[in-house]
């Protein structure tokens, strides 16, 4: 989102600011006009020349905010410049009002990590940001950019240290109430990918039961984050983010099954508290979930390596009174491209049981399927 940050001190300018501040209102411009390639160019273009034209001032500072925060999640390496220029600036006094002396500081060190992606970097940001009080941390551009951090460690294998991360992170999102739900829903997303990310071999039946146990926190959090999902009037008007959710909560739900855990029990019966997959659709929360007197899907497993995984997919359509469901769509699925054309082609084939079906419970449903496939398959 791009936003007028600059202060109404620009209106007092002399000949020689005349660059910077023409490039600030072409910026301006290429907001109002949702043009963000424009908006970036020229934010960029006012914060070098106010380098040239100001001394060290609250509008220079203003301005190298304004491109580094805009700039940093696109391209880190190329917002260092600018957010080192704003932490300077802050350093002296300048831009306080807008972003905090320690929030500047965070996101350099998260700038720095997610260019140079090396253990160093990813410590100094971490460090950077224990520093933040907690509304710090959740301010907007903070929290995505605690979850791009979260996510180079789970790379760069250090998944436990990003679970713990995560889970601190996602804490304070639940908390307020007015924190982003896509926000949220990443955070819960990445929280289950990193304890994933360190599962054992399905052959390694010592270590079942303590995995399945990891995996319960996940789990529960991704059911209760569907909560702050507003249900949707129509399959195409649903939140991508509650739809992924809900795929990640399949997906966890696979690996219970795939593992033989007794954690999955456990799991299941603290997250019914947070509702059902239809939920997700306004008038449809009273019906029962879609009994399949057929449901099959054919695919290829090829290609996606010797390991147990799991995948899932959330598909929505019209559901008729003959049992059919037409209009079938892919609303999320996880791997990306494995199912999808097994699904779009063998859905015609489906049919459901609607004996007793409430007038209601037609139209606009969603379906869920989960495939599971081990080491020994």
């Amino acid at each position: 989102m791009f936003v007028s940050i600059v202060s109404a001190a620009i209106l007092a300018i002399s000949a020689a600011q005349a660059d910077w501040v023409t490039s600030y209102q072409n910026y301006q411009a290429a907001v109002q006009a949702g043009d963000p390639d424009a908006a970036m160019r020229h934010a960029k273009e006012a914060w070098l020349q106010s380098q040239v034209a100001l001394p060290p001032s609250e509008n220079r500072a203003l301005l190298a905010q304004n491109y580094g925060t805009q700039i940093v999640l696109k391209d880190p390496r190329a917002a260092v410049p600018a957010l080192q220029d704003a932490v300077d600036l802050a350093e002296q006094g300048f831009g306080l009002s807008n972003l905090s002396l320690t929030s500047a500081f965070f996101q350099l060190e998260t700038a720095e990590a997610l260019s140079k992606r090396n253990r160093r970097s990813i410590n100094e940001a971490l460090e950077a940001m224990e520093a933040l009080s907690t509304a710090e941390k959740l301010a907007p551009d903070n929290s995505v950019l605690s979850l791009r951090l979260s996510a180079l460690l789970t790379e760069r294998d250090r998944a436990a240290e990003a679970s713990e991360m995560l889970g601190g992170l996602k804490a304070l999102l639940h908390a307020d109430e007015t924190s982003s739900f896509r926000t949220l829903a990443s955070a819960e997303i990445l929280r289950a990918q990193a304890v994933l990310a360190d599962k054992p071999s399905i052959l390694d039946h010592a270590r079942h039961e303590a995995f399945g146990e990891r995996l319960i926190e996940p789990f529960v959090g991704v059911h209760r984050a569907l909560l702050r999902a507003e249900p949707a009037d129509a399959i195409a008007e649903i939140n991508p983010a509650a739809a992924d959710l809900w795929t990640w909560g399949l997906v966890l739900n696979g690996f219970f099954v795939s593992y033989e855990t007794d954690a999955g029990d456990e799991a299941r019966r603290r997250a019914r508290a947070y509702g059902r997959l239809d939920s997700l659709l306004a008038g449809k929360e009273g019906c029962p979930e879609i009994e399949w007197k057929r449901r099959n899907v054919e695919y290829d497993p090829k290609g996606r390596g010797d390991g147990a995984w799991v995948g899932a997919i959330l598909v929505g359509g019209r559901l008729k009174r003959d049992g059919r469901m037409d209009d079938v769509r892919i609303i999320s699925a996880s791997p990306d491209d494995l199912f999808d054309i097994g699904v779009l082609r063998d859905a015609g084939r489906w049919r459901a049981n609607v004996e007793g079906l409430p007038d209601a419970c037609f139209e606009d449903r969603f379906t869920a399927i989960n495939f599971v496939i081990g080491e020994e398959n």
